[in-house]
């Protein structure tokens, strides 16, 4: 089905919900919206009628075990976003759920998985440190789940500085997603303050495999300056890091998704090599 995300090809919401504390864009997201708009994505508490029935809060994270199997019937390669309708690295999130979605993940290698989440601490423990409780070093270390990008999303410094270093911290293919992008993130090089390395390849090879950048999109919308997103641009390509340019806004704040009408510097829509 079609995702309405540029970069995707399907989403996979075998986990949906997300406790949203500390979230900056909490009061626009996106996936809240959508349940608010189709309860049904999330789940309708509907058991006996002297029970309380309606949508289930977004806040409470559910697990859909009907569509955990969905990609293993997917036979065409396909760029899969992971549980785009939440988090699933959530603090709530039981480790069996996780544990069922990366048997899926292992056995559909034809497939490239793009998880996303707000909770970076909580990569290394769930999937890494912990796999059916056998340690990664069994399961083949950074070549476990390689169809597998974990990423985590930032909208602004020191969402950049706090979750980027998180995500570093595991082995595997790893990814960055600027959406929305609320002001200048540096991410490579030092600002007279801090030295931030992470794109730096040539030093550290591989660290991240692809940044998607974006504007904020929505009736709410905050300013995403073009220059914020050429400088994100432009250290990418000094770094060799892929980069794909989603959305922008106009001077105007009109958010453009046809990338001809984007900045030169802007169009751009790469992706890692396989």
């Amino acid at each position: 089905m079609p995702t309405g995300i540029d970069y995707l090809d399907e989403v996979w919401n075998p986990i949906t919900g997300c406790e949203g504390r500390g979230c900056k864009v909490r009061d626009r997201c996106w996936a809240r919206e959508m349940v608010k708009r189709f309860p049904a994505i999330h789940g309708i508490r509907n058991n006996r009628p002297d029970e309380w029935t309606g949508p289930i809060p977004f806040s409470v994270a559910r697990f859909h075990p009907d569509r955990l199997e969905k990609p293993l019937h997917w036979k065409k390669p396909r760029k899969i976003g992971v549980c785009f309708m939440g988090d699933w690295m959530d603090n709530y999130v039981r480790p069996v759920w996780i544990d069922d979605m990366l048997e899926v993940i292992n056995a559909c290698p034809q497939h490239q998985f793009f998880s996303l989440t707000k909770r970076p601490e909580n990569l290394e423990p769930k999937i890494y440190g912990h796999c059916k409780n056998k340690p990664v070093r069994e399961l083949g270390g950074g070549d476990y789940l390689p169809n597998l990008f974990n990423g985590v999303s930032v909208c602004d410094q020191e969402d950049a500085d706090r979750k980027i270093p998180e995500l570093l911290k595991i082995p595997g293919k790893k990814w960055i997603s600027i959406e929305p992008c609320l002001s200048h993130i540096s991410l490579r090089g030092y600002d007279g303050k801090i030295y931030r390395p992470w794109l730096d390849t040539h030093a550290y090879p591989k660290m991240i495999d692809l940044i998607v950048i974006g504007a904020e999109s929505g009736p709410k919308r905050r300013t995403c300056k073009i220059e914020w997103m050429i400088d994100a641009v432009k250290q990418c390509k000094s770094a060799g890091v892929p980069v794909f340019v989603k959305q922008i806004q106009d001077s105007k704040g009109k958010v453009i998704h046809d990338i001809n009408l984007f900045p030169p510097e802007l169009q751009v829509r790469q992706w890692p090599r396989v």
